[in-house]
């Protein structure tokens, strides 16, 4: 090696942690105000891309101009729109590496890092992994290793030499946005991967973020419901900067919850205060916390395991500090599960212990001031999980499965030239659009319309069969209405963006052009009907943790139909609840009314067929509707209310 600096760092969905091994002490780098840097990037005036602190400044305020998991989108697609924009997804994880690389060449002065160590989800395979590597080589890192995450946190919570070989070991692994469970094997050497990982990829720490601002807005509404929801209904650039910090609040609130059992979140204005409790908390998620210890176990199971069998459980991810997970797991399990220091910097320590001893070199010590009482073994030395600088290897099993779906379509990686440079991009920034709200253009407001939605953050709200409203959408019943909120950090947002040319229009195919499009959005693509869906088109900014697909369409009439296709029935439900909670119920969609309702299928008008949401919104009368047993929902929009309803009454997208 060239020096002695070796790198680990951790890309995870809500942010990147990373450290440095300096004279033999594992030094975490303070790439954030709490040590971890927030994983958004924002591309900013100038065109430049921003991370850190400053992406989430301008992320709060435009949040068009905000990738919030940069992480995700690689997995997903290979560009993303960022105030109408189109950006490689390789230059978003580029650029947080080239942030990781100033900060690890500031603390320790000197040349470039001599070995790299990058972690990775279990469940990549190669495709993703070669985005990553391409990623790596824009930032200037050339010679890296990759290693699977729970190897990397397993290593930090044990010394495989002090267990058993052969003997199972659990990691539980709650980051932002997935749930991660895997099944481990100790060797004499290290530890290796049973069985096939599992995990939920629609629920993490900021689904929980997401649940608690839900408590804080019920219990500002009985103070001020008006003020309340006037404070979400401005979209201003200085309000969304309030909204942010609230939301912040919001987040810190739940941390605080951890350690104490009350907790307060400043609102201010005519509302003040509002109280949180653990025990709200607690019983809020305790059926999302108890599900991932199904998973957890479900995972075991599928490797053979048996929870008694299981030597330990570790833990992973900033949530895990919820006291309550903690004696899930122990109830559930039978096992205690070992919480790390600081599990949001364990898995880059433990990639950073991996490489140092795998290469014999002294035994790495924890920086007094992050770990003063944990003294790391040298007896790991040669460890199989380990980077062997002389041939170094990806730890990645031959079954790895693309994360929670198919694998992408594989080929050619654009080489990282191919690229724009990463002091601007070409043409300069980008123009400032006029108001997005333009009645007049059609594609602007749906697309618009279907920003707004998924800025609003995910209100859990869980409506049992019983709930529902009746066939006829006139129930008597009002859910209760939750304002537009802060942007929300678990789903991406997206902006108005110009119609597409009719050269692009026309090349695509009736029911979506395979060119461009992932493989869930050819799934989706798939189940359309040609004659009634035609010049589809991709619609990223329209998928998050709940819908893996979204497709932009022209109907038989030519109204712009928007398509979505979700993980699970779960993350439709998800989905529909949440924005069944932004609609104040006063009547019925063919009377023009807002309403929150469901909709049959002529044959047989005792099953729903799915939801069937209407609202209004900038002169627009908006439908929403999904086919729950296809996993699918679509949305239109129309200035005549009732020409919308008519149209939809004979309207069906489906093959």
């Amino acid at each position: 090696m060239a020096t002695g600096l070796t790198l680990a760092v951790d890309l995870g969905t809500g942010c990147t942690s990373a450290c440095v091994d300096v004279d033999g002490r594992g030094v975490s780098l303070r790439l954030g105000p709490d040590g971890p840097m927030p994983a958004v990037v924002t591309l900013s005036n100038d065109g430049r891309l921003l991370t850190g602190t400053a992406a989430v400044e301008v992320a709060a305020a435009h949040p068009d101009r905000a990738q919030r998991h940069p992480l995700r989108a690689l997995e997903t697609t290979d560009q993303v729109q960022l105030a109408g924009m189109t950006i490689p997804t390789i230059e978003l994880i580029a650029a947080v590496l080239r942030q990781v690389l100033h900060e690890a060449t500031r603390r320790a002065p000197g040349p470039p890092p001599g070995q790299v160590v990058l972690t990775a989800p279990v469940r990549w395979a190669s495709t993703e992994i070669d985005k990553l590597r391409a990623a790596a080589a824009r930032a200037g890192l050339t010679d890296i290793v990759l290693l699977p995450e729970p190897i990397a946190a397993a290593r930090w919570h044990a010394d495989p030499a002090g267990i058993r070989a052969g003997t199972a070991v659990a990691v539980y692994d709650l980051g932002a946005t997935t749930l991660a469970t895997t099944i481990l094997t100790a060797t004499p050497n290290g530890f290796e991967i049973r069985g096939e990982p599992g995990g939920n990829p629609a629920f993490g720490g900021e689904n929980i973020d997401d649940i608690l601002l839900r408590r804080v807005a019920e219990r500002a509404r009985t103070v001020d419901s008006r003020g309340w929801d006037a404070l979400w209904a401005d979209l201003s650039p200085s309000t969304r900067q309030r909204h942010h910090q609230l939301r912040q609040q919001v987040v810190a609130a739940k941390e605080a919850l951890s350690t104490t059992t009350v907790c307060t979140v400043a609102v201010g204005g005519s509302i003040g205060d509002i109280k949180v409790t653990r025990a709200d908390l607690e019983a809020s998620i305790e059926g999302d916390l108890r599900a991932t210890v199904t998973e957890l176990l479900r995972t075991a199971q599928n490797a053979g395991v048996r929870p008694g069998e299981l030597t330990a459980i570790f833990l992973v991810g900033g949530s895990t500090r919820i006291p309550r997970i903690s004696a899930l797991l122990a109830e559930m399990t039978g096992v205690r599960p070992r919480p790390a220091d600081d599990p949001q910097a364990a898995i880059a320590l433990g990639a950073l212990l991996t490489a140092t001893t795998a290469t014999a070199g002294p035994a790495l010590r924890p920086e007094p001031a992050l770990h003063a009482t944990r003294v790391l073994p040298a007896s790991a030395a040669g460890m199989a999980a380990g980077p062997n600088p002389s041939a170094p290897r990806d730890q990645y099993p031959p079954t790895a499965g693309y994360p929670f779906g198919e694998q992408p379509p594989s080929g050619p990686y654009p080489p990282p030239g191919a690229y724009p440079p990463p002091d601007g991009y070409p043409g300069g920034p980008p123009q400032r659009r006029p108001s997005r709200w333009r009645p007049t253009a059609m594609v602007g407001v749906i697309v618009a319309l279907l920003a707004l939605a998924v800025s609003i953050p995910v209100i859990a709200f869980t409506m049992t069969r019983s709930d529902k409203p009746n066939p006829n959408p006139t129930a008597s019943r009002t859910l209760p209405a939750i304002p537009t909120g802060p942007a929300d950090t678990s789903r991406p947002t997206s902006s108005a963006s110009p119609s597409p040319s009719p050269s692009a229009s026309a090349s695509a195919s009736a029911s979506g052009s395979a060119a461009g499009l992932t493989v869930a959005q050819r799934r989706l693509s798939a189940v359309l009907d040609p004659a009634e869906m035609t010049d589809c088109e991709a619609n990223p900014d329209g998928e998050d943790s709940d819908v893996d697909a979204s497709l932009k369409c022209a109907a038989s009439n030519g109204t712009t139909v928007i398509a979505f296709h979700y993980y699970t029935a779960r993350s439709l439900r998800n989905d529909v609840d949440y924005r069944s909670g932004q609609i104040n119920d006063e009547g019925t969609c063919e009377n023009g009314r807002s309403s929150v309702g469901t909709w049959q299928v002529g044959s047989n008008s005792s099953v729903d067929a799915g939801a069937l949401l209407c609202y209004y919104h900038s002169g627009q009368f908006v439908m929403f509707w999904s086919y729950d047993s296809d996993l699918v929902s679509f949305a239109a929009a129309d200035t005549d209310a009732a020409s919308l309803y008519q149209w939809w009454k004979r309207f069906d997208p489906l093959a």
